[in-house]
């Protein structure tokens, strides 16, 4: 008799997950990074792309020739993303059951869809001549609805059967998502830059602050103005540099509440220490 093994958890959004029976955190995590990941990505850049030129039948075979090439070329990019990216990564099967089921049906869609409507794409030239122009605005009124409904279909199922997944499919195909994903790209790239400033400081920070420190400690005395003028600088970085930058992720939606505390709280103290600080030695120094 085989022994029951219990199943792998995955930490999502503060809580774990356990992963289905038999598939391992390293065979999830092999899979999210070569094959869903990626095509997540590659949904998403062509969701946005083809967003950017939706537009209704009459809208298409009444719009001038410049946005019609416009439409025409982003169509065409979106296509090429399918074929060369998302079709590729669609091939390859998933540890997860439900997850592959989702994926069966997908590439099931993408070979559909390069049969009957991509091919047809193929057969015109990015740059199209005048008199083809009608033509063209005729493909376009069939093949933008079908690609828009494959990719909003299969990436809504891709991504409810993920194993991360907190929501069902609607939610994927909802307006909200695209707004939680913007939000949660400007809370990753606002973090990136805080990350990037704040290593940029540690460098400087012995010598302005540490040693400092280390010389009030040892000679019991302040500093000279001129030793000071460096500390005093810095000090004004942390002030007018640090600290709106610590503000400015506070209301972001995204930051767990630990974490809000956490910035608050050094949002509150980092300034305070900062004048504190600026005012010993500036009163200390007229004193003396």
């Amino acid at each position: 008799m085989s022994e029951h093994k219990p199943k792998q958890v995955i930490p999502v959004g503060g809580h774990l997950v356990a992963l289905p029976e038999g598939v391992s955190v390293t065979d999830w995590s092999l899979e999210r990074l070569n094959y869903q990941n990626p095509r997540i990505r590659a949904y998403l850049g062509s969701i946005r792309l083809l967003d950017s030129v939706l537009e209704s039948n009459y809208a298409i075979l009444h719009c001038s020739p410049e946005r019609l090439l416009d439409i025409w070329r982003k169509v065409r990019q979106v296509s090429q993303i399918i074929g060369t990216r998302i079709a590729p990564l669609l091939a390859a099967p998933s540890c997860v059951p439900v997850l592959e089921e989702a994926r069966q049906n997908a590439q099931v869609a993408v070979e559909m869809l390069a049969r009957y409507v991509l091919r047809e794409l193929d057969r015109f030239p990015e740059d199209v001549k005048p008199d083809q122009l009608m033509e063209v605005r005729k493909l376009l009124c069939v093949s933008i609805g079908q690609i828009h409904s494959f990719l909003q279909d299969t990436f809504g199922e891709l991504m409810a059967k993920d194993p991360r997944s907190l929501h069902d499919a609607d939610y994927f195909l909802s307006k909200r998502f695209p707004k939680d994903i913007e939000e949660a790209e400007w809370l990753h790239s606002t973090l990136l830059r805080l990350r990037s400033y704040l290593e940029k400081l540690d460098l400087v920070r012995p010598q302005h602050l540490t040693a400092i420190a280390d010389q009030v400690t040892r000679e019991e005395t302040l500093p000279t103005r001129a030793a000071w003028r460096g500390t005093k600088f810095f000090l004004e970085i942390l002030l007018n540099g640090l600290t709106p930058k610590l503000k400015e992720i506070l209301p972001l939606r995204g930051v767990r509440f630990y974490e809000m505390e956490l910035l608050d709280r050094y949002a509150m103290e980092i300034p305070t220490r900062c004048r504190i600080l600026l005012d010993l030695h500036e009163i200390g120094s007229a004193t003396v």
